[in-house]
């Protein structure tokens, strides 16, 4: 089975964590996200402000969406191919930190299962943050968009089961 990574480009994913990922992989998940919030994650370099925007940010996330990872915005992953080749990578709308919450809806959506490794993730090594106040905005018109899309989608199942 063929695999694809993402990470960083910023040093912040290190790349000692892979073969944790491919493992887990290879147990039976067709997404493995390499995970600050599971136990054995870390964000040492990370300021208290980082840090609480991001837990703010997943919290939003799984409870808005129900999505299963305590790491939605989290970009170091590792994807089984079969499940790139399925989802509808056209139709995807977002872009930044927004588009790994997509693809993670996406993927729930369609069935695929997701699991976490713990990773340390440190401050970038180079280059600057992304997160900016627009970003933000991004991300929470995108969560709200899903969610919207979510409830359709289980309302119209549940019309349709009392048909």
């Amino acid at each position: 089975v063929a695999r694809i990574m993402s990470m960083d480009a910023d040093f912040s994913h290190h790349p000692r964590f892979i073969p944790a990922m491919v493992e887990k992989s290879m147990s039976g998940y067709d997404l493995v996200i390499g995970s600050r919030y599971v136990p054995g994650g870390t964000t040492p370099d990370s300021p208290f402000s980082r840090r609480l925007l991001s837990r703010g940010a997943n919290a939003f996330v799984q409870m808005t969406l129900s999505l299963p990872a305590k790491d939605a915005t989290a970009g170091f992953r590792c994807y089984q191919r079969h499940v790139l080749e399925t989802l509808p990578l056209n139709s995807i709308f977002s872009s930044g930190y927004s588009f790994l919450i997509e693809m993670l809806f996406l993927v729930r959506q369609s069935g695929f299962s997701v699991g976490e490794v713990p990773i340390e993730f440190v401050d970038r090594k180079m280059g600057a943050s992304k997160i900016s106040r627009q970003e933000i905005y991004r991300a929470l018109y995108t969560v709200l968009r899903l969610t919207a899309r979510r409830w359709l989608r289980l309302t119209a199942r549940r019309w349709l089961r009392r048909r």
